[in-house]
């Protein structure tokens, strides 16, 4: 059998320099027989292993890896742990609940481990604080933390149409589509549009 050198650079992150040294493991040599072999000693692999040992002590379990405990991705982050993937995306309210229980769901569970094991760890569950370089993006994420409140995943009225004259554009033409169809009054368009005029200055005057 050819044996293949995986060249992967070590560990180097702030945090990860503080844990206790690890005595190396010794290299897989030879033939080790096991129920369930993991490739990859990072979050997955090791919390797949920690949880089927929980679960099933009669399994022969062996985690295989190249360098060391989280050498990947799982070791080189911030130390955090946050909701969400890629920032928060409320347009869909089912798929927007179901990550939030998720990662909630693996925050807590990396609590509860780390408390069970007696791990020593310097955890913290502070909630988190998103910044903003500019109104414009500041008023967008208060919007949005607005329709997160109030389970409403449509956008705000001002993120939908650039400017009140384009929303007053948007219902005009809407206006005569339905006027056409016998759907409303030609004489009743002046007072749709005035009403359309007020709701926007309302809902932009309460906003700010």
């Amino acid at each position: 059998m050819k044996r293949h050198r995986i060249d992967v650079d070590d560990n180097v992150s702030m945090w990860a320099q503080t844990v206790d040294p690890v005595e190396p493991r010794p290299v897989l040599e030879g033939v080790v027989n096991a129920d369930v072999a993991i490739v990859g000693a990072g979050f997955t692999g090791m919390s797949t292993a920690y949880e089927m040992r929980r679960r099933f002590p009669e399994l022969g379990i062996v985690v295989l890896e190249a360098r060391t405990v989280g050498n990947g991705a799982s070791g080189r982050n911030g130390g955090m742990m946050l909701n969400w993937v890629n920032g928060i995306d409320s347009k869909d309210e089912t798929l927007t609940k179901r990550i939030w229980a998720t990662t909630q769901h693996g925050m807590d569970w990396i609590t509860e481990t780390i408390r069970t094991e007696d791990l020593r760890v310097r955890l913290r569950r502070d909630g988190c604080l998103e910044t903003f370089t500019s109104q414009q993006r500041a008023e967008e994420a208060h919007r949005k933390a607005e329709r997160l409140q109030k389970r409403d995943p449509r956008p705000a009225i001002e993120e939908r149409y650039p400017n009140r004259q384009g929303y007053l554009e948007s219902v005009k033409t809407a206006a005569h589509r339905l006027a056409g169809e016998g759907y409303l009054l030609e004489s009743d368009i002046p007072s749709v549009l005035a009403g359309a005029g007020e709701k926007w200055d309302y809902l932009l005057e309460h906003r700010h």
